[in-house]
């Protein structure tokens, strides 16, 4: 590996190190409990719109300050298992220790509902928090989250993000300042695991196929070179992320995540970073990296989402998920602070994942009534809740979003495809993995999305992905890493679903086979058939104007999966060839029809597969 430190940076290290024998003797100092914050004399009306997520984490602060562990030999270790699972609530794991910014939060923010501004005891706690960091490092600046020596991608870069937000808090004035020579070392230590990131070979190889851990590393050094310019530490940063344009971001616009798309961590982890990074980014000579691939991510995210009737928020294109379970986004989720995007003024197409003005203000009105109405009693603290104390709730304090106006978000919605007014078929094929992603929509009837190709993790479901009623809403949902709640054809005799690992769809429209080349595909309008083989047979779609036609040709018993979607308050109406909800008819003839058991899921509607017995042969139809 390359050597991270220049010759000053180097005797700074050694220096500072020098601060291990303590110029500040944490161990002789008194370790005094954290009161709780009396929530009864902490007005609401003291937290500002923006602040409305807050109440819980104030109420709920001390049980996480006073879980740092005050003796050795893991003095300053954050007990509470609170953020990460229990069993990985180890002392070993550095990504518990990303709370160290909650510790930093409260310390340094003088807010009238923050009882433990400049308190002297959290500041013990987090000098203790930030030292215990400091311990876990490695010979090269990794982190692990196991403690075997096993260094983690995921692990360092989040490291240098978590840690680069909470060095800018301590710069804050008019507080009793942390120890200078343990800010020091926590300094060169994060820009010791920022070089072990951008220059280890192995951890740009998993970028490549996990690209949403490694961008927390751009986060990270943004974060740093803000406090900290450094030529060596700008000039290697511009160098990965120019050629992570074309290692880490597939050209249909995704990022990689074990090389497939993964619709929650594209959401979540990775667009938190991109904003992070974007906040110290912009107005630099870095920030047109950033841009560009959000214009790109954004062209993906919208074919991939299925707007609900109601503008609740969006089904997502679950079954090609890699990683996560994450089939829907609420447009409300993460308010007040972590709902929107910074880019909504630049990128038009961002305003769709946001709440807009009038529909953000009605959201702040309501929070505010719930709040009052049980002030001041919140919500505990769930113990053993991975999620319970998020660390991301103050990682993004600083780093401002956008939020649309109510025309601009309507303007924006006019380019989702699950609403254009206007019929279509497009296909994206990946030049990486030869994975196709077909887009048909039929006005007034339906849209839809169907995989082809060669799945790239075994969570993944092939075929037809979801449906969405332009007069229901979504009505299909094929979930990832569930085969029972995908839209699939098995054998009578076995769980097995023909779609798991690979098929090969032929497209035709009209008499002509269409070729399906790599990128953006043109296609004709009008009906489209696919058809492709299930072991012995085959089964053929035809996607018409106003319905979906199914035949499946199969020897001997099978059964053919439809996993739709209903309301809480809904039920199937089942009679003896159709199955119904709504306006959406199931017309199946040669097969016998019975219902699984309805499963709750993300979002507002639950799954029923219904279940189609046939043998030799089946058709049936979606009728809209």
């Amino acid at each position: 590996m390359k050597r991270h430190l220049s010759p000053r940076h180097g005797a700074l290290l050694r220096c500072s190190l020098l601060g291990l024998l303590f110029s500040f003797t944490l161990s002789a100092q008194v370790w005094d409990l954290i009161p709780p914050a009396d929530m009864s004399t902490i007005k609401l009306s003291s937290f500002e719109d923006s602040e409305l997520d807050l109440p819980y984490y104030v109420a709920n602060f001390h049980k996480v300050a006073v879980s740092v562990e005050p003796e050795d030999p893991h003095r300053g270790f954050i007990r509470a298992a609170v953020w990460r699972p229990a069993e990985e609530n180890v002392p070993q794991n550095a990504r518990v220790m990303e709370n160290i910014i909650a510790l930093a939060f409260f310390y340094t923010h003088n807010r009238p509902w923050n009882p433990w501004y400049g308190n002297p005891q959290l500041k013990l706690r987090l000098e203790a928090a930030l030292s215990y960091w400091l311990s876990l490092q490695g010979p090269q600046g990794q982190f692990s989250e196991t403690g075997n020596g096993e260094w983690s991608l995921e692990a360092t870069a989040a490291a240098t993000q978590f840690i680069g937000e909470t060095l800018h808090m301590l710069t804050e004035q008019g507080i009793p300042p942390v120890n200078e020579d343990l800010v020091r070392q926590v300094t060169l230590a994060q820009r010791k695991a920022i070089f072990a990131v951008l220059y280890e070979p192995e951890f740009y190889e998993q970028g490549k196929s996990s690209a949403s851990y490694y961008s927390m590393v751009w986060a990270g050094a943004l974060a740093y070179l803000k406090l900290h310019p450094d030529e060596e530490s700008r000039r290697t940063l511009e160098t990965r992320l120019r050629s992570s344009m074309r290692d880490f971001q597939s050209p249909l616009g995704y990022y990689y995540q074990q090389n497939g798309p993964d619709m929650g961590l594209i959401l979540e982890s990775h667009l938190s970073s991109i904003r992070m990074a974007w906040h110290y980014a912009q107005g630099t000579g870095l920030e047109h990296y950033f841009l560009d691939q959000m214009k790109e991510l954004y062209v993906w995210l919208v074919w991939n989402v299925s707007l609900e009737k109601d503008r609740e928020g969006y089904y997502l294109n679950a079954a090609v998920n890699t990683t996560t379970n994450r089939s829907y986004l609420a447009l409300d989720e993460g308010m007040p602070h972590l709902n929107g995007s910074p880019f909504a003024s630049s990128i038009r197409l961002t305003r769709v994942f946001s709440l807009d003005a009038p529909a953000r203000s009605r959201w702040l009105s309501n929070e505010r009534k719930r709040l009052a109405s049980m002030w001041p009693n919140l919500p505990e603290l769930e113990i053993g809740n991975p999620r319970a104390y998020n660390p991301y709730t103050f990682l993004h304090r600083r780093h401002p979003v956008d939020t649309p106006s109510y025309e601009s978000f309507r303007e924006a919605l006019t380019a989702l495809p699950s609403t254009d007014p206007d019929a279509f078929n497009h296909v994206k094929k990946d030049p990486r993995t030869e994975t196709m992603y077909y887009y048909a929509n039929r006005p007034k009837a339906y849209y839809l999305m169907f995989v082809g190709g060669p799945s790239v993790h075994p969570r993944q479901t092939l075929g037809i992905t979801l449906v969405r009623s332009h007069s229901d809403g979504t009505v299909l949902l094929a979930q990832p890493g569930n085969r029972a709640l995908a839209w699939v054809t098995r054998p009578a005799s076995s769980e097995d679903v023909y779609e798991s690992t690979r098929i090969e769809p032929g497209f035709r429209s009209g008499q002509n086979e269409i070729e399906i080349k790599q990128g953006p595909n043109s296609m004709p309008e009008g009906e489209v058939v696919l058809q492709y083989a299930i072991g012995q047979g085959s089964k053929t779609i035809t996607l018409a104007k106003d319905r979906i036609d199914v035949e499946i040709r199969h020897p001997g018993d099978f059964v053919e999966q439809v996993p739709l979607l209903i309301l809480d308050n809904e039920r199937l109406d089942q009679r003896q060839d159709v199955v119904s909800r709504g306006k959406l008819r199931l017309e199946h003839r040669g097969a016998s029809a019975t219902l699984g058991e309805a499963q709750d899921i993300e979002g507002p509607r639950k799954i029923q597969p219904v279940l189609l017995h046939g043998k030799d042969s089946l058709r049936y139809t979606l009728r809209f």
